[in-house]
């Protein structure tokens, strides 16, 4: 299988952002296992072939999608954390976990989905 490759131009670095973007919305709209990369790239604005210029498959996409929300979750967090370092352990772990349910609660359809389907990946 050759190699995917990787954006170094803008244009190409926003192809893959939309495309991971897609992910999330067509997972979150039709579910883990009916979201197809047909669909994605429909979403995204692509065709399937620059989609699979850059991802070989869906779970190379998944797996995209799970590292830039693992990447917004520390982003959220990071945000907050200033405020809370003074702050006494009950306050600060509170903090913490308002600001994990606060970033959810922006897309609970997408992450109500990845946890119950977690499997069928």
């Amino acid at each position: 299988m050759p190699a995917r490759r990787k954006p170094s131009q803008q244009r190409s670095k926003q192809v893959v952002e939309a495309l991971i973007e897609a992910t999330g919305q067509v997972i979150a709209e039709r579910g883990l296992g009916q979201a197809t990369t047909n669909h994605i790239a429909a979403r995204a604005g692509v065709s399937v072939g620059s989609l699979y210029q850059y991802f070989a498959n869906k779970e190379e996409l998944l797996a995209a999608l799970f590292d830039k929300l693992v990447d917004d979750l520390g982003q959220a967090v990071d945000r907050g954390l200033p405020l809370l370092l003074d702050a006494d352990l009950p306050t600060m772990v509170r903090g913490l976990l308002q600001a994990g349910f606060a970033f959810i609660g922006g897309n609970e359809k997408l992450y109500l989905e990845l946890a119950l389907n977690w499997d069928q990946r």
